[in-house]
């Protein structure tokens, strides 16, 4: 599908919200202009037009003298089919294809390290004007946990070293090694600093395809209580936690004292269910009551709670926890 048809489709999508919308030629769509409304004394008043210019949809009134994309008049009527627009645009731009990994699995095989064979640097190392040491910082990571973030603007230059395609959009990411208790590297996963599309925000590369894809396993100590988190941004902010991106995490670990710790979702079916799963497993589990604020671990900092205190007040297990997913809305 070209981009100029996706444009069109769009226009098409919002006609219903534009006053006296009328296609004039193949290349030529004429209506109300949205941005001015074109006239108050007259509602026929028809001065803004689409067209086709350099096989791009663009947008121009001749009322008020506004132009712009036609991405950006579609932003300006519906921001949430712009959304739609936007991913759309994304996924034909890219051709985003799963990969085909062409190394070998055997574990004896010693996998790669990023901070030296593959060249990555860690955020520790780099200057604080870098765009990854930027969004770590907004996003409140701990800077003593920076040393297990790597940047790169290239995730293709990683999986060409690993035996990938290179298929993947090229663009700014903070990339995370997934590692074994034995220290070695299982899966490099790679998180778009600015996603085009909320679709498509992870790159996944297999290292050791038979392995759990969990982030920290390298770090904990099995003797004391560990929590398993979703994502491996929000693991950096609790002692002794695992992430694990792979499973639902809803499964026996094998530790002797594990807390699960679910985004806050109640609204999610697939969230409650797993959740449930978890208790009739005979985990702990965190159930956070209504008023917090946020969706995960990462929300909470940002929010001003202490993470910790919140899981210890509120975990759960068995019957007890049974009776609080009662009211977990």
């Amino acid at each position: 599908m070209n981009e100029p048809y996706i444009d069109q489709k769009y226009i098409r999508l919002i006609s219903t919200q534009l006053r006296n919308y009328k296609e004039k030629k193949n290349d030529l769509i004429n209506c109300s202009c949205p941005v001015c409304g074109d006239s108050t004394k007259d509602k026929k008043k028809a001065r803004g037009y689409f067209y086709l210019k350099q096989n791009k949809w663009q947008f121009k009134c001749h009322n008020c003298g506004c132009g712009m994309s036609a991405g950006n008049l579609i932003k300006h009527v519906n921001p949430d089919l712009w959304k739609k627009w936007k991913a759309e645009k994304f996924k034909t731009k890219y051709k985003v294809t799963k990969p085909k990994p062409r190394f070998n699995n055997n574990p004896f095989n010693k996998p790669k390290i990023l901070d030296y064979e593959i060249g990555m640097t860690s955020l520790d190392k780099l200057p604080k004007d870098n765009v990854a040491v930027i969004y770590a910082t907004s996003r409140m990571i701990p800077k003593e946990q920076f040393h297990r973030i790597f940047y790169t603007e290239n995730i293709n230059e990683i999986g060409k070293k690993l035996g990938y395609d290179e298929n993947f959009p090229i663009a700014d990411m903070i990339v995370f090694e997934f590692k074994n208790a034995d220290n070695r590297t299982t899966h490099i996963q790679g998180r778009y600093i600015d996603p085009q599309s909320k679709e498509f925000r992870f790159v996944t590369l297999d290292v050791m395809k038979d392995q759990p894809k969990i982030f920290g396993q390298e770090t904990i100590d099995p003797s004391k209580p560990i929590f398993v988190v979703e994502a491996p941004i929000d693991s950096l902010f609790l002692p002794n936690c695992i992430s694990d991106a792979g499973s639902g995490l809803n499964k026996k670990y094998n530790y002797n004292d594990v807390t699960i710790v679910l985004d806050r979702e109640p609204k999610n079916p697939t969230i409650v269910k797993i959740m449930n799963k978890c208790i009739d497993m005979g985990n702990k589990i965190t159930i956070l009551p209504n008023n917090i604020i946020g969706k995960d671990i990462n929300d909470y900092v940002k929010n001003g709670y202490d993470p910790l205190k919140l899981i210890q007040e509120n975990t759960y297990q068995g019957i007890q926890a049974k009776l609080k997913m009662t009211q977990f809305r």
